[in-house]
């Protein structure tokens, strides 16, 4: 009996310590997930407080620790990102960049007051703001009016040494943090042509931003060189003069092109013009303007010149628009030269020579007063122009008989040479006869 006794209690008091070790294996595991679980559950509180701006839902301890301290700011936007709730802007006062952690409880409004979705604020924009220096979430968010803005804003002139902007008679300056914005994208400074249209924005006398509405093209001109020295026009963008080389920057659109010249007949081309791509016109196919002039000559046989050329027929000629010098020449004529201005499709063009004066030279007797026709010309001897007809020559000398001859010339075209007889003198007077 006491055998048994003892192998029971034995067996007892295995089994407490099974149980006990059993026991103390449970706390520990239980022990250990205890512990595990409160360090994720601290964890997770201090990640949160490491990023307040991710935070959809505020606790009341994050709202205490956030209000406060607020600054106002005019910035530029540089970034939007409407779907993780960033704002990404430059403060054109202090300096610097601020980003800015958007949800939907904050008041976004447009210059004129209306509530808009920050989807709606672009690039370039110009803001007004009210923000948490902590939390950088803003009260309200609102497109500023107090800042300028240029709408089609071209033959803008960049001077990148200066950092300045022509517009007009007016000059602006610009830092690096100048946002330009082309489609969405922002594009270097150095691309921006005169003949580029944008908008700008800007503050006081700084350029902020400049959103790129319409780039440019570039309109070519080839086989134009009749045309140099005309005018060309380009809807209203262009007037000027053709010159050898014509490539000209012009915005995107469509124009109608007027090419012209006093004496050629007008080229007329509508073109549209595609940003960043080059139009040529090839000007070959104008024509100049000609008109016909009919040479009217009061003599015959008259030979006649164009621009020192012979006219090879005097019937009506056709000439291309412009200025010409005219030349008649006949013989025994006074040649004639004037200028022929050719700008209408007929012109009648008179020429009326004057004959060259025919001389008449008398050689005898010297010292003999002589008068053609009671006009007196000279002492012989002597000359004198004359024209065909009956002309009476006299001739008179102190202590001679007056004498008179009759002559009738020709229409030869020749000089005449006379030798007239001496003059008889007059008998002595007898005494008392005077």
């Amino acid at each position: 009996m006491t055998e048994r006794k003892r192998s029971t209690e034995k067996k007892k008091n295995v089994d407490i310590v099974s149980r006990m070790t059993v026991i103390g294996i449970v706390a520990v595991v239980i022990l250990i997930v205890g512990v595990t679980v409160l360090a994720l559950i601290l964890g997770g509180k201090d990640k949160k407080q490491d990023k307040p701006e991710e935070v959809e839902t505020p606790t009341e301890i994050e709202e205490e620790a956030s209000s406060g301290q607020f600054e106002r700011a005019i910035a530029v936007v540089k970034y939007v990102d409407s779907e993780s709730g960033k704002l990404m802007v430059y403060d054109i006062e202090a300096l610097k960049m601020i980003t800015l952690a958007m949800d939907s409880s904050i008041d976004i409004k447009n210059e004129y007051g209306t509530d808009i979705a920050l989807s709606q604020i672009s690039m370039g924009d110009m803001i007004e703001t009210k923000y948490d220096i902590k939390t950088l979430k803003p009260e309200n968010v609102r497109i500023t009016a107090i800042t300028w803005q240029r709408r089609d804003v071209s033959n803008m002139v960049v001077d990148e040494e200066s950092r300045t902007i022509r517009i007009g008679n007016e000059v602006y300056t610009y830092t690096e943090e100048l946002v330009t914005s082309k489609d969405g994208s922002p594009f270097a400074i150095t691309e921006l042509s005169p003949a580029d249209e944008a908008i700008v924005k800007g503050y006081k006398d700084h350029v902020w931003s400049i959103i790129m509405v319409n780039g440019h093209g570039t309109i070519t001109l080839v086989n134009h060189e009749s045309f140099i020295g005309g005018q060309i026009e380009i809807g209203r963008k262009i007037s000027k003069l053709v010159e050898a080389e014509m490539n000209m920057p012009i915005s995107a659109g469509v124009y109608d092109v007027i090419v012209s010249k006093d004496n050629m007949s007008p080229f007329v081309s509508q073109v549209m013009v595609e940003e960043g791509q080059i139009v040529t016109l090839d000007l070959s196919t104008a024509q100049p303007k000609v008109g016909t002039v009919e040479f009217v000559l009061s003599q015959e046989d008259v030979k006649l010149y164009i621009d020192d050329v012979l006219l090879q027929s005097n019937e009506p000629s056709m000439l291309s628009f412009g200025n010409y010098r005219i030349r008649a020449e006949k013989e025994n004529f006074e040649t004639w030269e004037g200028d022929l201005i050719l700008n209408q499709a007929y012109l009648r063009f008179k020429i009326d020579l004057e004959g060259k004066a025919n001389f008449l030279f008398i050689q005898e007797p010297a010292g003999a007063e002589v008068y053609l026709d009671a006009a007196f010309i000279g002492v012989i001897p002597t000359s004198t122009p004359y024209t065909p007809g009956d002309h009476t020559i006299t001739l008179r000398r102190t202590g001679y008989v007056t004498a008179s001859f009759s002559f009738s010339w020709e229409d030869d075209g020749k000089d005449k040479n006379l030798v007239l007889p001496e003059l008889v003198p007059l008998e002595p007077s007898e005494p008392g006869n005077e």
